[in-house]
């Protein structure tokens, strides 16, 4: 007893350790794996999310860019600079030059409805009228113009470069400060150029819902690396950082950390080279990071609680199996004392009641295969006395054949006479026909015997047949069953030459076809009406044993040849009445 409770401590130790281990390392091993990978998609996303954003914010200048070249392409493609310079120092505008002026006022105006983030646009050719043309009106001087300072800029614009700059205007004694982001170009043959101011309110508000991260800011610097907008209010502060980062670029990489007041940010930048701007991106770690961190949660949440579902189990199968298997020891142990054995329940589901019935039915299976054996030994032992004894029948009847061949030769005083002949054909058609069915002969043997077989139904029948033999040489050494042809032929003759008068003919022709070889006999009867050969070709259809007495050969050859070549020969039937009846099958090239 002390020793089956030492074997009991071990068993249920051993089997607890390995299912916990089963159910819960695969558990763990996969919430790794599952963790690295996130982590690295994460990443990967965190990259192409900053990207998007910055494309964004490309996107925007883009078009900036655009609606001053755009508009630069109209005035020099339409050669009119010089027709608006001339009309800006008239005192009096004339018709002609109103009509030029309200083409392009019409022109200003169109952008300045189109585009959502537009507040104005500015045309300007140095004149001592000081005449300017804006997209709200048609001419107007810059001395009344509230917004005059960005003819000081237009100056100092480099000629066929268009740059951006940040700048603020006040409409009036009574409002704020309108914040702007003016593009300005400089003519190349003309001291002068456009300038289409942006509202920077509008800018901004349009990238607040267009980043992924909620807090994330999106910073674009001009040239002088003074902001000129983003998405959300800038830190003081953290813009002093950026501007010192972006003096000196070449010592900070375009993906890297950032660290700003005890936070840690990811932070790209880049290059935006048409205004020389640069478009900077932070997004915060903790943000990053916060659906990984959620899907932490679950993935420990998951591992607890098939850690401890694993344990319950654990602990359930291992007193299971160990309860199953003393039983089992129990029951071999009254097996050897010779005891009474319990009854077992038959459970798919218990593994140890399926090994207990197993054993039994085990040792019925064994006991029944040796009755079968024995029981297939007595059957074997009487197939071959029974086999022997019908050996007995061919000699006999070889020597009966040869008995009258013999007496017929007496009775002639040794002529040989075509009884003699039919004596010898039919006793080599008998002897051929009784030969091993295992063994296969070459199709030409087959074709010899089936000769001999019609020069005995010619003397039977007193009736010339004409026969002609096809046989392919590549063919000839096929190995077939024995009497494959002889039931075609007996067909033939039978069905189709008997009842003719003359002209008889059977054509038997061997050749190979798509890599296989065709065998088919050809005679020129009375054939089949539609009706007869529809009969006939249901009767080789069936495999119950039950035929036509009249056709048994055609479907035996049927069956013979479907066992022999796995169905892949069967025996095709074409026939017209009053002109004959054609039989072929195929036989795998390659058969042994």
């Amino acid at each position: 007893m002390r020793k089956r409770t030492g074997v009991r401590y071990k068993f249920i130790k051993r089997k607890f350790i390995t299912y916990l281990l089963s159910f819960t390392l695969p558990v763990l091993i996969m919430g790794v794996l599952i963790l690295t990978n996130l982590y690295r998609m994460e990443s990967k996303q965190v990259e192409k999310r900053m990207e998007n954003s910055i494309h964004l914010a490309e996107g925007i200048l883009d078009g900036f860019a655009s609606d001053v070249l755009a508009l630069n392409r109209y005035l020099i493609n339409g050669r009119q600079l010089s027709s608006f310079y001339q009309t800006f120092t008239k005192e009096q505008v004339d018709y002609a030059s109103s009509l030029t002026l309200g083409q392009l006022s019409a022109y200003l105006n169109s952008m300045g409805t189109s585009r959502l983030y537009i507040d104005s646009v500015y045309f300007y050719i140095e004149n001592n009228l000081k005449r300017v043309l804006t997209s709200d009106k048609t001419i107007t001087n810059i001395d009344s113009m509230v917004d005059s300072g960005w003819v000081n800029l237009l100056q100092t614009v480099q000629s066929g470069c268009p740059e951006i700059i940040g700048r603020t205007v006040q409409r009036n004694a009574f409002s704020g400060e309108s914040a702007l982001c003016s593009v300005f170009f400089h003519f190349t043959a003309w001291k002068g150029g456009v300038v289409v101011n942006y509202r920077r309110n509008a800018i901004e508000e349009g990238l607040k819902n267009s980043v992924f991260y909620g807090g994330e800011q999106l910073i674009v610097f001009g040239s002088d690396t003074l902001p000129l907008f983003s998405r959300e209010p800038i830190d003081p502060k953290l813009l002093s950082c950026l501007e010192e980062l972006l003096e000196q670029p070449e010592e900070y990489p375009e993906v890297g950390s950032f660290r700003f007041r005890n936070k840690k940010y990811r932070l790209k930048w880049s290059s935006y080279a048409p205004f020389e701007a640069t478009i900077v991106t932070l997004v915060p770690e903790w943000e990053i990071y916060a659906t990984m961190f959620d899907n932490i949660q679950i993935i420990i949440l998951m591992v607890l609680v098939t850690a401890v579902s694993s344990a319950i189990l654990s602990y359930y199968r291992t007193i299971h199996n160990y309860n199953q298997l003393s039983q089992i020891m129990d029951i071999f142990e009254k097996a050897e004392r010779n005891e009474e054995l319990p009854s077992f329940v038959d459970n798919d589901w218990d593994l140890y009641s399926k090994i207990l019935n197993n054993l039994v039915h085990t040792f019925v299976q064994n006991s029944y295969l040796k009755m079968q054996l024995s029981e297939r030994k007595y059957r074997q032992m009487a197939a071959e006395l029974i086999a022997l004894q019908y050996q007995i029948n061919p000699h006999f009847l070889f020597n009966t054949l040869q008995t009258i061949n013999y007496e017929i030769l007496h009775t002639t005083h040794g002529t040989f006479t075509t009884v003699n002949q039919m004596v010898e054909y039919l006793s080599d058609i008998l002897r051929y026909s009784l030969g091993s069915p295992e063994e296969k002969v070459p199709i030409r043997k087959e074709a010899e015997i089936c000769m001999k077989y019609i020069e005995i139904q010619k003397l039977r029948y007193n009736k010339e047949i004409e026969t002609s033999w096809k046989l392919d040489p590549s063919a000839a050494d096929l190995p077939v069953q024995r009497m494959l042809l002889q039931p075609l032929l007996e067909n033939a003759i039978s069905h189709g030459l008997r009842f003719k008068e003359n002209q008889c003919r059977i054509t038997v022709k061997v050749s190979s076809v798509h890599g296989k070889t065709r065998v088919v006999v050809g005679d020129n009867g009375c054939g089949m009406s539609r009706k007869r050969l529809k009969e006939v070709r249901e009767s080789l259809k069936q495999t119950n044993g039950e035929f036509p007495a009249e056709h048994i050969g055609l479907v035996n050859i049927n069956q013979r040849l479907a066992l022999s070549y796995s169905g892949e020969s069967v025996l095709h039937l074409y026939s017209k009445e009053g002109v004959g009846t054609i039989l072929y099958f195929d036989v795998p090239a390659n058969s042994k």
